[in-house]
């Protein structure tokens, strides 16, 4: 009978408990982990979307006086078309350049579309009016309000902002808590 030696080499890799053991440990933290990031994706939508409709009022606003006309923003359900739902515009809104100086909208003659701005997910964007319009000057004919809120959105949490724009033409976003 030969006398076998035992090899001197390690096997390298897991075990199959090790292996076990760091799917536990990595299953507690995604389930720890997953609640604040729901939470974190809240946050950003609204803060996007309140930046968004930010970006579109100060966008018709240097486009009417680039222009020397009037322009606007309005709320939009078809991306072609303003609303008539003042506190709609989760479906969108439009910026535009008052080419025929009728501070409205119109598709005959045509009014030049400067941005189309889609529904934004997972939020709600409600308003005071349906549209504003600015003057050849930069100054709006009326101030108005936009409130966005998330969609699930639990009591004293910080996800709504509220889009102001002011007789002045100043455009300022605060925050809120959800009520």
């Amino acid at each position: 009978m030969a006398f076998q030696r035992p090899s001197l080499r390690r096997f390298t890799g897991f075990t199959l408990i090790e292996l076990m053991v760091t799917l536990a440990v990595a299953a507690v933290l995604t389930a720890v982990a997953l609640p604040s990031f729901n939470g974190l994706l809240r946050g950003n939508r609204v803060s996007s979307a309140s930046n968004n409709l930010l970006t579109a009022v100060n966008l018709a606003r240097s486009e009417a006086i680039k222009s020397n006309r009037g322009s606007g923003v309005c709320a939009s359900t078809d991306g072609a078309t303003c609303s008539v739902n003042a506190a709609d515009w989760t479906s969108g809104w439009i910026v535009w350049a008052d080419l025929d100086n009728s501070g409205a909208l119109n598709l005959v003659p045509v009014d030049e579309r400067i941005r189309i701005e889609g529904a934004q997910r997972q939020v709600t964007v409600t308003g005071t009016a349906a549209a504003t319009n600015f003057n050849a000057r930069g100054r709006p004919t009326a101030a108005f309000d936009l409130a966005v809120r998330s969609v699930i959105c639990p009591a004293g949490t910080p996800y709504v902002r509220n889009v102001n724009l002011l007789a002045s033409g100043m455009v300022r976003i605060a925050r809120a808590n959800c009520p």
